[in-house]
């Protein structure tokens, strides 16, 4: 160092200092770590020795957050996993999955390690809810989860509510005033707003909203949201059969169903408006794109019944009418001919069968609702459309003279045109119940003869195979039912000759103990309300004349009687509220002096033991 300056040979021999201590240090195995990164936010669980410890900084909407998760104790010997987050509207409470927790990553476990960084992005204002789980198997630890609510807010990601509100706004300011009108707005809004997610990870109202992506669970969780806010009843049609769901709409007081899902396409190879073909259909044609419909809509415990095709989105836009007129020709050249029955084949019988099933229902809709006629002879045309084709059955009316009337057998299917001396001799019967003979009958809104059971506006109906309509107490599939004298069937409380029965919300008579109303009773195995004393298993309970089993203290005639939490009759000495009582072999409170168990006791008049 010679010829350097004192202060340059000092900054020489700090250095040669500090890498002798870092080599010093480092033979002695000591690791030299940079300083921890510290995070804005943590959240910790523990089970036993083992803690569970997320961090995180202060969120951004629409940037990723990075979630670091770790923990100690225990072995060491760590895997952690992320479930899907949930997220609700500010000051709601009520969250919902922002995708499908059964799937991918939010199923999958870390390889063992001591630390894991997960990063999620929150796109709209309001609550957030994230749980994180570790595992240490060694040291029996199989389930330890955080439970965290992180809440944002951004002006620009407003809250799902904020989202679904600015489209109703702009709904009504389009002149739309019908329910039709507001539905299929809303149906076109949304399908502009997001795109199918083949990832099958987005599976809500906030990604379908926020993200626009989404499974058919965001599709129909969004439009049920806007439905809702613009006072439409709706309800989920969840088809398990076929991992499907879509909604129920009520217009007008009826049922449609509408798939906005299937609807969401760009695609153009028929010759109709694909992006509509699934709005206002019958349950009977969303089946044929969804099969498992069928056993669904079929079950008597389904509420949302679809028959109509009044508000069909090619109905009510006219195009099932200009449908009609490239078959007209063919009709009626058969008409002309005075068949009664015929068949025409469909122009698009080379689609796909559920594509083509579904246009031609809804053509043979429109067909059966317009009037037809030939030289002044007027036309009742009945059309039942299939994937291939339609099949027609006609009722020619000459000078007041009817060729057809009664039951008509129509491809595989009954019907029933009036006869004479009926109201309208030759007419349909169609969308009613009808008298026929001495028995009562069901038919649709296309006029077919309908069995088992129905549900109508007024109620559910059962039908024997022969399509009679059932009253009365009925055995169906190992439940007694009861058809009231119209045949709708009776539902919960019912009395018959001043004895209760109760049937539940589906009809079916119940027996045994039932909790109703916060009350218990019990239905006998026939299914009759006990009421007054019942003895059952052993055990004395007092119903009264409502059938409501009673508890506490009971005046019964002039006794009174102490009943149990569980109902149960209490006997011999029982002890509330600091004083003794007696109750007697049969229940009864005893008063006076009372020989029990070779002593003599006194009991006041209210029945509590005197002392001292």
């Amino acid at each position: 160092m010679k010829g350097m300056s004192v202060k340059d040979k000092n900054k020489v021999l700090k250095i040669i200092l500090m890498f002798f201590c870092m080599s010093v240090l480092i033979g002695k195995g000591v690791t030299v770590y940079a300083e921890e990164f510290q995070y804005a936010y943590n959240d910790v669980a523990s089970y036993g020795d083992v803690t569970l410890k997320v961090e995180w900084n202060e969120p951004e909407l629409g940037q990723p957050t990075t979630f670091h998760v770790s923990a100690s104790g225990g072995s060491g010997l760590y895997k952690f996993n992320m479930e899907a987050p949930s997220y609700s509207n500010p000051e709601e409470n009520s969250y919902e999955s922002v995708a499908d927790p059964s799937r991918g990553e939010w199923t999958e476990y870390t390889d063992e390690c001591d630390s894991h960084d997960y990063t999620f992005t929150m796109t709209a204002s309001g609550i957030y809810n994230f749980r994180f789980h570790v595992m240490d198997l060694v040291s029996g630890v199989t389930y330890l989860r955080t439970n965290t609510y992180i809440q944002v807010n951004d002006a620009n990601y407003p809250s799902v509510n904020d989202v679904i509100n600015s489209a109703v706004k702009q709904c009504n300011s389009k002149g739309n005033n019908s329910e039709y009108e507001k539905a299929l707005w809303l149906h076109d809004w949304l399908l502009e707003q997001l795109e199918y997610d083949n990832s099958l990870k987005w599976s809500s109202a906030e990604s379908a909203l926020t993200r626009g992506l989404g499974t058919c669970q965001s599709y129909e969780s969004a439009y049920s949201k806007l439905l809702s806010a613009i006072g439409i009843e709706n309800s989920e049609v969840r088809d398990t059969y076929d991992g499907h769901t879509w909604n129920a709409v009520k217009l007008d007081g009826e049922w449609y169903q509408v798939d906005c899902t299937w609807d969401d396409s760009n695609e153009n190879w028929y010759d109709f408006d694909q992006r509509h073909l699934y709005f206002g259909l019958t349950d009977e044609l969303m089946a044929l794109a969804h099969p498992g419909h069928a056993k669904i809509y079929n079950d008597m415990n389904y509420g949302t019944c679809s028959t109509n095709l009044k508000n069909n989105y090619f109905v009510r836009s006219g195009d099932a009418a200009k449908w009609i007129e490239t078959y007209r020709d063919r009709i009626e050249t058969k008409l002309n001919s005075k068949e009664t029955k015929f068949v025409v084949d469909a122009d698009n019988a080379n689609y796909p069968p559920s594509i083509s099933g579904i246009q031609n229902g809804i053509i043979a809709y429109a067909i059966n609702q317009t009037e037809w006629s030939h030289d002044n002879t007027k036309i009742q045309l009945t059309a039942i459309g299939n994937a291939t084709g339609f099949e027609f059955k006609t009722t020619y009316e000459e000078q007041n003279n009817v060729s057809i009337t009664g039951w008509q057998y129509i491809g595989d299917k009954w019907y029933y045109y009036e006869e004479l001396g009926m109201k309208h001799p030759g007419v349909m019967a169609k969308d009613c119940v009808m008298t026929i003979g001495d028995s009562e009958y069901l038919f649709d809104a296309n006029g077919c003869m309908l069995t088992g059971w129905q549900k109508r506006p007024e109620g559910w109906y059962y039908t024997d195979s022969s399509g009679r309509i059932k009253k009365g107490w009925q055995y169906i599939s190992g439940s007694w039912y009861f058809l009231q004298i119209s045949g709708v069937m009776a539902q919960e409380w019912l009395c018959l000759d001043n004895t209760w029965y109760y049937t539940g919300t589906d009809g079916a008579m119940r027996t045994g103990w039932q909790y109703l109303g916060g009350s218990w009773y019990f239905l006998q195995s026939n299914g009759v309300m006990a009421q007054n004393w019942l003895y059952q298993n052993g055990t004395w309970y007092y119903m009264g004349v409502d059938g409501a089993m009673k508890t506490g203290w009971q005046l019964v005639g002039n006794t009174w009687y102490f009943l149990q939490s569980s109902g149960a009759m209490a006997r011999n000495w029982i002890y509330l509220n600091g004083n003794w009582y007696y109750l007697g072999a049969d229940g009864a409170m005893q008063i006076g002096w009372q020989y029990v168990g070779g002593a003599w006791y006194y009991l006041e008049q209210d029945g509590h033991m005197a002392t001292g």
